[in-house]
């Protein structure tokens, strides 16, 4: 690896990694209050929660990687072009192509990873957020079944269960308030 390269690569990764950690504190302070009013009013264990941010990870991951490479690169030859250096690579006979080679390949390599996480990764961590979830939730309601009562399960979820024998539940009615205003009649 020439030095041209060893200098691209270098730059390129401080600025992948400040874009990347950047982009997943945005996404984290947007879907946090989401997930965690979800999480907390199943759950108010602080490790369920946590767990659960690190399945959600790999979404974010996959939208993150391709956006910081953008702003990698960008900053870069912007970089470049405003300190000459592009300028003194053209004088020494390097066209542009030639720093275009080394962000290519990082280019590659970071769309290799998306797809790594988004084929393989992913749909796994969905899978497990979803059973966490579903067995926080299952737990949560097994505990706050009333027979005979309307039960709030969450803000948008309400329960009614008229009979209940062991596990078995008889003549149950669940709905979801939908934002708009209406309801969802589940089961």
């Amino acid at each position: 690896m020439n030095r041209l390269n060893r200098a691209v690569f270098t730059e390129w990764q401080r600025g992948f990694c400040v874009s990347l950690v950047l982009l997943v504190l945005t996404l984290f302070l947007i879907q946090s209050s989401r997930i965690s009013s979800l999480l907390f009013s199943l759950s108010p264990e602080t490790s369920l929660f946590l767990k659960t941010l690190l399945l959600v990870m790999p979404a974010w991951l996959t939208v993150c990687i391709p956006l910081a490479h953008i702003f990698a690169s960008l900053t870069l030859v912007l970089r470049y072009r405003r300190e000459g250096e592009i300028r003194a690579m053209q004088t020494l006979g390097m066209g542009v192509t030639r720093l275009l080679k080394p962000l290519t390949a990082l280019g590659l390599l970071a769309a290799v990873a998306t797809a790594f996480l988004s084929l393989i990764i992913e749909p796994y961590s969905k899978a497990e957020a979803n059973r966490l979830v579903y067995e926080m939730a299952a737990v949560a309601a097994e505990g706050r079944i009333i027979t005979g009562e309307i039960v709030q399960l969450t803000p948008d979820l309400t329960l009614y269960v008229q009979r209940r024998d062991g596990d078995r539940l008889e003549n149950v009615f669940l709905a979801q308030n939908k934002k708009s205003g209406g309801e969802r009649v589940l089961w």
